[in-house]
């Protein structure tokens, strides 16, 4: 047993040198494609962004070059533009990201451009989710959240229902009571929900700890203090962890490690180690 923790612990040692070591531009690179491939919901965009990744794979100039990413952005640009009202908002940042991959590589200095545009997309992606939360009211009194516990069956199976303690039967009176007020025929303009009290102080919370949480993220990258700069690795793998495992957008997960590792110093080793586990984890709870 002894023998085997110890091939064990030396394999797990050997994997961290291995990955501390690889070059940023490559996990940054490898990152983006496979985010890519999250947001790619046509057969056609799977099947390029397949032959992009196996040519990146396999010729590193291809994947350090400026021509793929400019290339990739321009092919996703037109969905962007004329279809607008039907794409996720991730779409766009890796639409952004592509652009940024592009410059970067065709400079002289591209882990620069790296740092500072990825440090910069994160910050304000959380800048104007913090603006846009706060400027809805129907998120700020807990009403979102109050939908989501009840009749998201990821939030209603992981939180609602363990935690709030909302039974079966409430459960299934709310679904009623929802399906009533949908119907065509309905001449209703409300509903009456069953749950404990329990499940608003949840909404709240919950409310409350995502304005935090991202407001935290948009200062620790925005604002150039080195006590802010200590945090920003963590809470951003926190975020990933705590958000991609209960609604799965990996789309949006890949893209972020991607940015995290991006704007990180050769010396921070640990977390790019941490971003990647961060990312292995939330696919892995994806497929599970």
């Amino acid at each position: 047993m002894k023998r085997l923790a110890d091939s064990l612990r030396a394999l797990i040692d050997s994997y961290t040198a291995s990955v501390g070591s690889m070059d940023i531009r490559d996990l940054v690179a490898l990152l983006t494609l496979a985010a890519l491939f999250f947001i790619s919901h046509t057969t056609t965009a799977v099947v390029c962004v397949a032959l992009v990744s196996v040519t990146s794979l396999l010729v590193t100039r291809v994947r350090r070059g400026p021509w793929i990413w400019l290339v990739t952005a321009l092919f996703f640009a037109p969905g962007l533009l004329l279809n607008w009202h039907h794409q996720e908002d991730h779409t766009y940042l890796a639409v952004y990201w592509c652009l940024v991959l592009a410059l970067a590589f065709g400079g002289r200095r591209p882990l620069a451009v790296l740092r500072s545009n990825g440090r910069v997309l994160i910050g304000l992606v959380f800048a104007f989710a913090v603006m846009w939360k706060i400027i809805t009211p129907a998120f700020v009194d807990g009403s979102l959240f109050h939908y989501k516990l009840l009749f998201d069956y990821r939030f209603r199976d992981a939180v609602t229902q363990p935690i709030g303690r909302l039974s079966d039967v409430e459960t299934q009176r709310n679904l009623e009571s929802l399906g009533k007020l949908q119907a065509p025929t309905s001449c209703s303009s409300q509903a009456v929900m069953e749950y404990p009290q329990t499940v608003s102080w949840l909404a709240h919370g919950l409310t409350w700890a995502t304005i935090v949480m991202e407001l935290a993220l948009a200062l620790t990258f925005l604002l150039r203090y080195r006590w802010f700069h200590r945090f920003r690795n963590s809470v951003l793998c926190l975020f990933m962890l705590s958000t991609y495992t209960l609604v799965p957008v990996l789309g949006f997960g890949m893209l972020f490690a991607s940015l995290g590792i991006a704007q990180t110093r050769r010396r921070e080793k640990g977390a790019r180690l941490a971003y990647l586990a961060t990312a292995l984890l939330i696919s892995v709870w994806f497929y599970r």
